[in-house]
């Protein structure tokens, strides 16, 4: 007689809320604060852009810095440097790259 167990299930939000406390990548600039998602909560477009680093290194920076992309820029940040700090927080894999 086999045992019929019932599927675990996730809460969504509750998922995401520990994945975000768990993996945010938080650079403390002069004026503010940029956070990254851990890559489970990137979205395709930015995870895409991650795989292409080495082709468009712009676009992957970008990527990472959504809409903190001009003020890390203007603080002196680059797209190499955001990458270079995501790799160190990663471990140096670019979204499977």
């Amino acid at each position: 007689m086999s045992k019929h167990t019932s599927p675990a299930f996730t809460n969504l939000a509750d998922y995401k809320a520990k994945k975000a406390d768990e993996g945010t990548l938080v650079i403390k600039g002069a004026e503010r604060e940029y956070r990254i998602p851990p890559i489970e909560l990137m979205t395709d477009d930015q995870v895409r852009a991650l795989q292409d680093a080495d082709k468009d290194p712009l676009a992957a920076g970008r990527a990472l810095l959504g809409d903190g992309w001009a003020d890390f820029e203007a603080e002196g940040g680059t797209a190499l440097l955001a990458i270079a700090i995501y790799r160190d927080h990663v471990g140096g894999n670019l979204g499977g790259s």
